[in-house]
């Protein structure tokens, strides 16, 4: 398939309606590898992923996929998609370089899950950290792209509120140190 490319996609909708694709392993390089550009030098248009209706996905097959994007993404929506965070930020933390440079938007939706909201606003604010030490050599302080996070839990009332207190300490510091908005919809 290596003639086939997608020069012009700016939008890819991804609808799982089994659960094996994420969980076992999607063929990433296969898969992905059709969304950049054919010619080194050009660039890809693809601009936004939005996966659903993949209710647990492996962290590692996750990082793959977000991993062979191109750099051109700039918003991601989880619907329904509940993966290990911590392992998604182990990781992150692990890779020599930074995973979607261009990601200004993130969106998770969830459907009566306690995700783990803590992890995920950590690995928004290590996206921010990387900026500024690359490698643990301090540098000229970079801004990361990441501008918005929504997240948004139907049917779990008491979990959100219990989340949300906990989390105030690093939504504040996301905003004030960062300019990181994050959104909290209650549904």
């Amino acid at each position: 398939m290596e003639y086939l490319r997608f020069a012009s996609l700016a939008h890819l909708h991804l609808d799982y309606y089994t659960r094996t694709i994420l969980e076992e392993g999607l063929p990433v390089d296969s898969t992905f590898g059709l969304l950049r550009p054919l010619n080194y030098g050009s660039t890809s248009t693809l601009r936004s992923l939005t996966i659903t209706r993949c209710n647990f996905a492996s962290a590692k097959t996750l990082f793959d996929v977000f991993s062979a994007l191109p750099p051109s993404v700039e918003n991601i929506v989880l619907q329904a998609v509940h993966f290990d965070v911590g392992a998604f930020l182990e990781l992150s933390e692990e890779a020599e370089t930074k995973i979607l440079p261009n990601l200004k938007g993130f969106e998770q939706q969830l459907f009566n899950y306690k995700f783990d909201l803590k992890s995920l606003l950590q690995y928004f604010k290590s996206r921010q950290s990387y900026s500024r030490h690359t490698g643990g050599i301090e540098s000229p302080y970079q801004p990361d792209s990441l501008r918005y996070v929504s997240v948004s839990c139907i049917e779990a009332p008491s979990w959100r509120a219990a989340c949300w207190q906990e989390c105030s300490d690093i939504v504040q510091e996301l905003r004030d140190d960062f300019g990181v908005t994050v959104r909290w919809v209650s549904c």
